[in-house]
Order: C-alpha cells, then sequence, then structure tokens
C-alpha cells in the first residue's frame, strides 16, 4: 500500500500542515464521549385523535389511563386477563417508546463503529445505541382482539438505528465561545486564554468540526426488534419518531465533537505554525498505485481518516485535495490513532527563522592590508560587520531544503604599482533532511590573491567546514528533540607559495610571510561553531497539548512525518 511516507504537501502549494485521524480513532473518541453521558429517559407516547396518531406526555396519559403505566403492562397480555389494557386501551393510547442514551454493554471494545467515514467529506454514517431501549403498542386486529406488545433490547443485542449526519464546521468568538468548550479543552488552552484576556484586539477564534445533529437522517439500515415486523404501524412509529428525540437529549450535552481548531488572527508576520484556517476531507484507503479500495475490508475501513488540512499565518487556504498514500497501514492500527504532516517548505521557514541570526555572524569579510617592510612583505588583516542580508534559497526538491549564501565583494589593498593583494570571503550553510535526522553544514571560504613583485600566487587559505547532524526524537510535551553529532572539521585550506628554491634565492622569504599572513587571516576570520540544538528543539509540533507524537521522519519528499496517539490515557 501507498504509505505515508510518500507525502507530498510542497507539491502544487498545498497545505502547511495535516493532521489525519483514523476511522478507529474517532469511534474511540466518540465511544468515550457516549459511554460519558449520563442521560434522562426520552419517552414518546401516543394516542389516538380522530384517526391520527397525536404525542401525549406520559404524565398526561396516567391521568387518562387512570395511572396505567403502559410499560408496566407485560407482553401479550389481554384485556380479560390484565384489566390495565383495558384502561389504557379506553385512553385511546397506541403505541409508546422509552430510551436511555449510552450503550447497554460496559466494555467499549465490544461495541460497532459508531462512525463510519466515505467518500463524501461532508457526511458520516452515525449509528445510535441505548442503553436501554423499551417498545410497546397495542396492535388492532379486525376480527381478534388487540395484541399487546411489550418488548426490550438484550443487553448483548441493541437496537442500532444508522443515520445520516453532516459533517459542519462552528465558528464561535474566543471570548464568548471559549466557556462553551470541553472542560478538557480548556483546560489545555488555558495559556491561549491568558494571551487572549491581556490582549487589547481579538488574537484567537475557534471553530469545531462537529456532527450536525440538526441535519440526521436516518438510513435503510433498521434494527431488527424481536416481536416488531418493520410493518407494524408501532415499528413505522418508532423510524418516524425516534431520532428527534434522541438527538435533542444528545444536544443538551452539545453536539459530539470531531475536533477544535484555535486559530490565530493573522498578524505580523511570523515565521511559526500557527493556524489561520482549515478544511477537512476524508481519506479513503488506497492500493500500492495511490487508487481508492472500491470494496475496504474491515481493516481498510477503519484506517480510513479524516484529515484536517490546515494553512498557518495567513496563506491561502486550497480547496481540498486527495492524496494518494494511506496516512496509517492498516496493520499499524491499534499503535497509533493517526498522522501529522508537516510541509518541507513549513518547516524550512521555520527553520530559516532561527538559523538567520546565527549565519549573519558568520558573513564576516576579512580585508586585507600591505604591510611594506624593507625586506619582506606583509598582508594583515581587518573584519568588517556583518552583511544586512543574505541570500537564502528554498528547495523545491531533494534532500536539500535551505541553502544560505554569502560572498563578499573583492577587497583590495596596493603599494606602489608592484605590491597588490584581493581577497573574497565566502559562507555557505546548506540544511538536509534525510531520514530522520537534520543536517546542517557550514563551510567559510577565503581566496587571496597576493602579486609581490614578480611573484604571483593565490589559493583559498580558508577553506574550512563543518557538519552537524541532529537525530531527531519527540517529548511528551510534542516538542522536537535533537540529539547532535558533530563531525571533526573539514580542513580543506591551502597556502600560497613558490617553489623553495626560487624562494631562498630570489624571493627573500615569500612563503613565510605567505604563510604567517594567512595565519593572521584564519585569526581575524569568523571562527565556525557549532550551532545550537535550541533551533531545532524550539519547534512544537502542532497540537502538542492534544497528542502524543512519536516516531518522527521524513517523507520522500522531505515533510516531517509523526504518528499520532491521542494524549487521554484509553
Amino acid at each position: 500500500m501507498a504509505s505515508r511516507t510518500a507525502s507530498y504537501l510542497s507539491y502544487d502549494n498545498c497545505y502547511d500542515f495535516v493532521v489525519a485521524t483514523t476511522q478507529e480513532s474517532i469511534n474511540t473518541t466518540m465511544k468515550q464521549y457516549l459511554f460519558g453521558l449520563k442521560q434522562p429517559e426520552v419517552i414518546d407516547c401516543y394516542v389516538d385523535q380522530h384517526g391520527n396518531d397525536v404525542s401525549i406526555k406520559l404524565g398526561d396519559l396516567l391521568q387518562k389511563s387512570e395511572n396505567v403505566n403502559p410499560f408496566d403492562i407485560p407482553h401479550d397480555a389481554d384485556e380479560e386477563h390484565d384489566p390495565r389494557v383495558k384502561k389504557i386501551k379506553e385512553a385511546r393510547f397506541t403505541r409508546a417508546w422509552r430510551a436511555r442514551l449510552g450503550f447497554p454493554m460496559n466494555d467499549p471494545s465490544k461495541v460497532p463503529d459508531v462512525v463510519s467515514l466515505g467518500s463524501d467529506a461532508s457526511r458520516v454514517n452515525f449509528k445510535m445505541f441505548c442503553a436501554e431501549f423499551q417498545v410497546v403498542a397495542l396492535i388492532p386486529s379486525t376480527y381478534d382482539k388487540p395484541r399487546w406488545i411489550n418488548v426490550s433490547q438484550k443487553k448483548d443485542q441493541p437496537w442500532i438505528f444508522t443515520s445520516e449526519v453532516q459533517l459542519g464546521i462552528r465558528h464561535l468568538d474566543f471570548k464568548s465561545g471559549y466557556g462553551m468548550l470541553p472542560e478538557e479543552v480548556q483546560k489545555r488552552t488555558e495559556p491561549l486564554k491568558r494571551r487572549q484576556d491581556e490582549a487589547s484586539a481579538t488574537i484567537f477564534s475557534i471553530q469545531q468540526l462537529l456532527l450536525d445533529l440538526e441535519t440526521a437522517n436516518l438510513t435503510n439500515t433498521l434494527p431488527i426488534i424481536d416481536g416488531l415486523s418493520k410493518n407494524d404501524d408501532a415499528y413505522k412509529m418508532l423510524q418516524k419518531s425516534f431520532l428527534g428525540p434522541y438527538f435533542q437529549k444528545m444536544k443538551s450535552k452539545g453536539e459530539p465533537l470531531l475536533g477544535i481548531v484555535i486559530r490565530e488572527q493573522p498578524q505580523t508576520k511570523t515565521p511559526t505554525l500557527k493556524v489561520t484556517d482549515f478544511e477537512y476531507n476524508v481519506n479513503l484507503y488506497v492500493d500500492s498505485q495511490g487508487y481508492q479500495i472500491v470494496k475496504p475490508d474491515d481493516l481498510e475501513q477503519r484506517a480510513t481518516t479524516l484529515n484536517y488540512l490546515c494553512v498557518a499565518d495567513g496563506r491561502k487556504l486550497w480547496n481540498a485535495t486527495q492524496f494518494r498514500w494511506n496516512w496509517v497501514d492498516k496493520g499499524e492500527l491499534g499503535s497509533r490513532d493517526g498522522a501529522l504532516a508537516v510541509n518541507r517548505n513549513s518547516l524550512a521557514r521555520f527553520l530559516i527563522s532561527k538559523l538567520h541570526p546565527y549565519v549573519r555572524k558568520a558573513c564576516v569579510q576579512i580585508k586585507p592590508i600591505l604591510k611594506v617592510h624593507p625586506k619582506t612583505v606583509e598582508v594583515e588583516w581587518k573584519a568588517t560587520d556583518p552583511p544586512p542580508d543574505v541570500t537564502i534559497d528554498l528547495c523545491p526538491k531533494g534532500t536539500k531544503v535551505i541553502t544560505f549564501k554569502w560572498i563578499s565583494e573583492e577587497a583590495e589593498d596596493n603599494y606602489a604599482i608592484i605590491y597588490k593583494s584581493t581577497s573574497k570571503t565566502q559562507y555557505y550553510l546548506d540544511v538536509e533532511f534525510i531520514n530522520d535526522t537534520i543536517t546542517l553544514t557550514q563551510r567559510q571560504v577565503v581566496h587571496l590573491k597576493v602579486r609581490l613583485g614578480v611573484w604571483n600566487g593565490e589559493a583559498d587559505i580558508i577553506d574550512k567546514s563543518i557538519t552537524e547532524t541532529y537525530s531527531l526524537g519527540v517529548n511528551s510535551y510534542g516538542e522536537l528533540e535533537a540529539k547532535l553529532n558533530v563531525a571533526p572539521v573539514n580542513d580543506k585550506s591551502k597556502k600560497i607559495s613558490i617553489p623553495e628554491w626560487e624562494d631562498k634565492i630570489f624571493a627573500n622569504g615569500f612563503n613565510e610571510a605567505m604563510e604567517k599572513s594567512a595565519e593572521n587571516a584564519r585569526i581575524a576570520a569568523y571562527q565556525l561553531k557549532v550551532i545550537p540544538t535550541s533551533i531545532i528543539q524550539d519547534y512544537v509540533f502542532p497540537g502538542g497539548k492534544v497528542f502524543i507524537f512519536k516516531d518522527p521522519c521524513f517523507s520522500e519528499h522531505q515533510d516531517l512525518l509523526a504518528s499520532i496517539s491521542y494524549s487521554d490515557p484509553r
């Protein structure tokens, strides 16, 4: 199967990052939500009024039936042997049901999936469970006595109604909507609330991805209820009347949330991944060629992902796109809840902001100054201030992602006509993303040309490079950790010299003067330093307070990947 290592978010100006959560993990979250519901009963009763079924409250029915509760009359009772049937019939009772939201079983692992994702990202199939469910009805007969039905679902065989529900995005003002967030989310976002409270302008807004219960419609997948035919009026009544009261009770606890995004309003441009807009889509499981599997098996369906497509720092949000890889392989189910991918360019922009100050300090030109003595000439050096800026290339493809480059103008000094020296200073920094490492390679070059009378020479008197390799990990706070390995300095510096015999006979110590000058240059030049690991470790994965990240690595196209698990213990 095409795996997430094929992630290519930098293609065609795609998203800054994507968070993909599997159908399996969504169902785990939904089951926790439903198991946590402690709801009163939902009761719906009907009486006949001029040939029409009319809804009536249970209390009003009790008054009409001399306090006979239809739910207490046993199955198959008749009015000859149970006077309650006669009284409830005289109250013109037809049918009723009562249910308590939740699961009849105590073990979430035995509960079927609540949510099923399909190709249409705007809708999901939602299965409705009840911890308790009872249906009673008086079934009339043209020739026989009316039949009394009283049936309840069994603990291990719940009656499951399936509805089709739209996904919706709800926008909330941060200040007024913060109190509507789940308590656990409020705890995690307390630092953001403090920032907003201290600010004069609106910094954050809230977007919630939720099941829009107002749009629910029953599908043709209806439960089998022992003792009740789908053709019975009581069953048809249940089909018509169950959905509304069920979801109204669920809404009293808030619509089931699939995700919450705290958006930061675009401020001055900053090199961090702060969500400013998002879209969502569904990624059906694909084969090794990247094509959707038409009839996925159970594991492939559970590995289907709901994807949050995010942009940062006010960039344009593109239309939702289908990915030709699986964010989670079906063999990984149970060990991870999804995956996060960060666009190589987005991570590169973050690193540029961190590296730029170090690069500028390293871009120090050293200018030659000729010192002419009676018997020899030396070259001394003067360091200049760092330049205002350097060239930065964001590489579109390949393991090399960023190149910093700075080449000074030529600096020259001369004495009379016969003595002249010219130098040029260069600095390079390449950043590569390879497997689970970030590699930084710095190179510094000082090229010197010298003319002393008839003798000329030139060489890279300084040519040094240093390579730092950061092996990536993630701590429990969602922050990147980097283990640094520094290779020995690679010194390819060369000497300016003429043949030794010529130097002794004719040049009066040219080689010695040049070596001394080169040594002075190495002292005056910027000394390459190891860049601190903090430039890597300052990066915090988006959602680090909600997810636990592990196994960071780079894709074939250098997107930063990590597996995610929900931080709540299960």
